[in-house]
C-alpha cells in the first residue's frame, strides 16, 4: 500500500524461502520499481527500478532469480531479474503479449511454461538454457481472467477463469490435455489463484468480484478427484476489495 508501491493486477513472485518479488510504482498499473518483501518481518524494501519495459505482472523464481512477465497488452518483453545486480536481463520475446489469466511456472524439468490469458488456449515452454520458446498443445479453452498455473510432479494444471469453472491437466510426458472436475461453487474471475503443496493437493481461491464467495477456498484432491471447502481468507482476493 501507500503511494511508493502501487500496482494493479499484478502478482508477487515467490523464492520458496520466505520472500516476495514484485513490481509496482506511484499508482495503479506502475511498474518502475522493484521491490522485495520479507515473510518473517513483513517488511518491504525497495531494491531496483526498471525504465522504458514494463515487467512484473507475475512470474515465477528459477534457479535463483525472479523471472518476469510483462504488464498486460504492453510488450512482448521477457526478463529475468537479476538479485546479485539489481538489473533486469533481457530474454527471448514471448510470442505473445499477456492479458488477464496469463501465468508462468517451473516445470521442473529446465523449462518454464506459460500461459498468455485473455481467452487465448497458446501454451508454451521456454528453454531456460538455449533461451528459446517452442509450443505445445493448446489448452482446450481459453485462459481468461482470473486463470492461473500450477504444477505437481509431472502433472500441470489450469484454472481457466474467465467466469468459468473449468481446470484441466497436461500431462507433461505426453502433451496432451485432460479436464478434471470443475472448481465448486460456480464462476472464476480476476483475483482467483491456484497454488499446489507440489505433492497432492491443490488449493484454489474462487474470487468472482463478490465480497463473500472472494474469500472462499477450495482444496482439490489429485488422487482420487474430490474436492473439499476449507477455511475462508482473511480477507477478499479481489482487484477491488
Amino acid at each position: 500500500g501507500g503511494s511508493d508501491s502501487g500496482e494493479s493486477h499484478q502478482a508477487p513472485v515467490y523464492d520458496g524461502a520466505q520472500t516476495l518479488y514484485y513490481v509496482g510504482g506511484d499508482g495503479a498499473g506502475s511498474t518502475d520499481r522493484v521491490y522485495k518483501y520479507d515473510l518473517n518481518t513483513n517488511t518491504p524494501t525497495r531494491i531496483g527500478s526498471q525504465i522504458g519495459t514494463r515487467s512484473g505482472v507475475s512470474g515465477v523464481f528459477y534457479n535463483g532469480s525472479p523471472y518476469f512477465l510483462p504488464y498486460h497488452g504492453t510488450t512482448t518483453d521477457f526478463q529475468r531479474y537479476d538479485l546479485s545486480t539489481n538489473n533486469f536481463i533481457p530474454l527471448a520475446s514471448l510470442p505473445f503479449t499477456t492479458s488477464a489469466g496469463a501465468a508462468l511456472i517451473d516445470g521442473g524439468d529446465g523449462y518454464l511454461y506459460a500461459t498468455f490469458g485473455g481467452g487465448r488456449s497458446n501454451f508454451y515452454r521456454y528453454n531456460v538454457s538455449t533461451d528459446t520458446w517452442s509450443s505445445r498443445a493448446s489448452v482446450p479453452q481459453g485462459v481468461n481472467s482470473g486463470g492461473d498455473m500450477t504444477r505437481i510432479n509431472r502433472t500441470i494444471y489450469v484454472l481457466v477463469g474467465g467466469q468459468s469453472a473449468y481446470m484441466y491437466q497436461y500431462n507433461m510426458d505426453t502433451n496432451v490435455w485432460t479436464p478434471v472436475q470443475n472448481v465448486p461453487a460456480g464462476t472464476i474471475d480476476h483475483g482467483a489463484f491456484m497454488t499446489s503443496d507440489g505433492s497432492r493437493y491443490l488449493y484454489v481461491g474462487i474470487s468472482d468480484r463478490t465480497q463473500l464467495r472472494a474469500k472462499m477456498v477450495f482444496r482439490y484432491d489429485t488422487t482420487n478427484g474430490s474436492w473439499l471447502r476449507i477455511a475462508d481468507l482473511p480477507r477478499a482476493a479481489y482487484p477491488y476489495a
